[in-house]
């Protein structure tokens, strides 16, 4: 579904007073400039005349973005907009003997006229277009000469890297946030009005059950967090109407800072806080500190406390967390970067595109800031005693709230192992409120032999044999027949046991070693610690996950656009996925009049497809630009030979896919 882009309306008209009089009045206040003509002769047109022309500016740089559009300009709300002529003269012309006028109109009706060469203007309307008209009128020995042009100008938000905003503007954004991350949502409404929501509002609505979720996993990734941050756009406009949610481009990070991204100015107390918050509960500091986790017993999804978070995230905490740790070890690893931006731009259709934004270029991005602490079996322990093994540490670690969600749910018709409390109150310990696998916690390690974990990490999906695969033959393929989505093969050794079975130990350790690992493993996978919102469903509840989002929606913008033919064989289909509601092109989605239409109809992703259709006059905003220079050489350079095989650091593919997901086998399912 792809939309012709139509060039925009200009016109320009030059008016030569040959014989009669003309006559004129002007007033930037209530009277209008008028001309009578007695006469308009075509013939008298000087063929030296120049286009008559004028620039919009502001305090930014021009627009980047603006060829890929389809507007001739593209003015910002609530900011004050210049518009100043430029125009050449005749050799009969000049500069001493040239007046301008201007005048701006809105659905028809004048809102603002002024004479001189340039003029100031506040647009307002966002995601509508005004009409602007320049005049210049020239007085020579022959007559009055009268040039007019007309242009449309599209009012937009302008969506911008968060280090690119000016000082101030990034400080109305932030003290904004602050507003919605702090204000409840019938406050906020009374006080700000019915277009308000808050961050605690966003985070019920993005938190969701162990079943799936119809944000992610599928094409609706795209729709869902556009139309999340859209919204979030409205509550913090009904705050300060100048403002709209900037994005991250933590590419720029993982370039320049590698492993080291923790250091970026992101995480600095006056921007959203450092990556370990020093207190002790971890709650995040600087200007954000004290933003309230959501409570609500009577949410579908909530820990003992009632905090709305992951199940398994006992955490009592009011406020929302995060550490840059995974259960004791510093979290060295990188963030998604330029080779999986590169990825991403290799893709052909929209199935694998999405593939790879969800799973690839986001990735791990919301585990490694959220992190996990206070973990009953400690990998800082682990690591002391083998240091060699912290790669495979943190493997488990960015993998860890995949693990815990299988071993509390279960699998294949199996219940969790893994039981969790259902109510504590506010006055109990957190150690005496969190989840445990009783009937393996109570076992000796002595008693835990690596046959018994290996069966309970098969039943929960942890680690599994491709059935199927082991009877295709006597002799069947062990190590394409194993399973693990939560660790990589390459820290496993896949074995042919004398009887033509399969088995499988850890690389590089010794029996011993291996089955201490093992015990380790399902004590981990058994206990888990604290989880950061941004580790879990509540990601929405931590000021730092709004400006991650709009990356993904800017690279599909870019795409959609196409402006220079590079993606004219991109196939834009949306293929169903029937297993989960929310999922569909005609799935109902829980948003409705983003654009303030006032219809109280709810969006089906087909209709959030075409709101955020990137030409779309209504949409409310448009990105500052689609470069990527500082990835150009990775961009340029990629291969399919660059592509991560799954076990890349920065890339996971956390998705309920996996691997060999692809726009074909998703049609074969989808006609099947």
């Amino acid at each position: 579904r792809r939309r012709s882009l139509a060039p925009p309306a200009i016109a320009s008209l030059v008016l030569f007073m040959g014989i009669g009089f003309f006559t004129s009045q002007l007033s930037t206040g209530g009277s209008t400039w008028t001309s009578n003509l007695a006469a308009v002769m075509e013939d008298d047109v000087d063929s030296s005349t120049r286009f008559l022309d004028f620039s919009i500016t502001n305090e930014y740089p021009a627009l980047g973005s603006l060829k890929y559009y389809p507007w001739e300009y593209i003015v910002e709300p609530h900011k004050l907009s210049t518009l100043k002529a430029d125009s050449a003269f005749n050799n009969d012309e000049d500069e001493g003997s040239t007046k301008y006028f201007w005048s701006v109109s809105y659905m028809g009706d004048t809102v603002h006229t002024a004479e001189g060469k340039a003029t100031a203007f506040m647009f307002t309307e966002a995601g509508s277009k005004y009409i602007i008209e320049l005049k210049r009128q020239s007085d020579l020995p022959s007559g009055p000469t009268i040039h007019v042009r007309h242009a449309e100008a599209m009012c937009k938000y302008v969506r911008r890297e968060i280090r690119s905003l000016t000082d101030n503007d990034r400080e109305a954004y932030f003290h904004a946030m602050e507003v919605v991350g702090r204000t409840p949502l019938k406050e906020g409404q009374k006080t700000y009005g019915d277009r308000f929501v808050s961050i605690g509002y966003e985070t019920l609505k993005h938190v969701h059950s162990n079943d799936c979720s119809p944000y992610h996993g599928w094409l609706s990734f795209f729709t869902a967090h556009a139309a999340f941050t859209l919204e979030l756009d409205a509550g913090l406009q009904a705050v300060n109407p100048s403002v709209i949610q900037p994005y991250w481009d933590f590419t720029v990070d993982s370039l320049e800072l590698g492993n080291d991204w923790d250091q970026s100015q992101l995480f600095s107390d006056l921007w959203y806080g450092n990556a370990t918050p020093s207190n002790f509960e971890r709650s995040v500091d600087g200007r954000f500190s004290a933003t309230p986790m959501t409570t609500s017993f009577d949410f579908s999804v909530h820990n003992a406390y009632g905090r709305v978070t992951d199940t398994r995230n006992c955490d009592p905490s009011p406020y929302v967390t995060r550490a840059h740790e995974f259960c004791g070890i510093d979290i060295d690893y990188p963030i998604p970067g330029c080779q999986e931006l590169a990825q991403c731009l290799q893709t052909e259709n929209l199935v694998d595109l999405h593939d790879c934004s969800e799973n690839v270029l986001h990735g791990n991005i919301h585990t490694v800031i959220g992190g996990f602490w206070d973990c009953k079996y400690s990998m800082k322990d682990y690591a002391k005693k083998y240091p060699q093994r912290e790669e495979l540490l943190l493997n488990v670690g960015v993998r860890s709230v995949n693990i815990w969600q299988k071993m509390n749910a279960g699998a294949k018709g199996i219940p969790g192992v893994m039981k969790c409390p259902s109510y504590c109150d506010e006055e109990t310990p957190y150690d005496e409120c969190r989840c445990s696998c009783p009937e393996y916690d109570k076992m000796s390690s002595e008693d835990l032999n690596t046959t018994v974990i290996k069966q309970v990490l098969s039943d929960m999906g942890v680690i599994t044999w491709d059935q199927e695969e082991l009877s295709k033959s006597a002799r069947p393929d062990c190590n394409k027949a194993l399973t693990s989505h939560y660790l990589y093969k390459k820290f496993m050794e896949v074995q042919e046991t004398d009887d033509g079975g399969c088995d499988y130990k850890f690389t590089n350790m010794t029996s011993d070693e291996n089955r201490e690992f093992f015990v380790f493993l399902l004590n981990y996978a058994c206990n888990p610690g604290k989880m950061g919102a941004m580790s879990t469903g509540a990601a929405a509840n931590d000021p730092l996950f709004w400006p991650i989002h709009p990356l993904f929606d800017r690279l599909w913008a870019y795409i959609r656009l196409d402006v220079d033919g590079s993606f004219s064989n991109f196939n834009h289909t949306w293929v169903d996925d029937a297993s989960c509601q929310g999922r569909s092109y005609e799935d109902i989605m829980p948003w409705k009049d983003l654009l303030d239409e006032g219809s109280g109809k709810f969006y089906t992703n087909e209709d959030l497809y075409d709101l955020f259709d990137p030409t779309n006059e209504k949409l409310t905003y448009v990105y500052e630009h689609f470069d990527w220079e500082h990835c150009s050489s990775f961009i340029q350079n990629y291969t399919a030979d660059n592509n991560r095989d799954g076990e890349g650091e920065r890339g996971c593919r956390c998705g309920q896919r996996g691997w060999g997901w692809s726009m074909e086998t998703a049609v074969a399912q989808h006609v099947a």
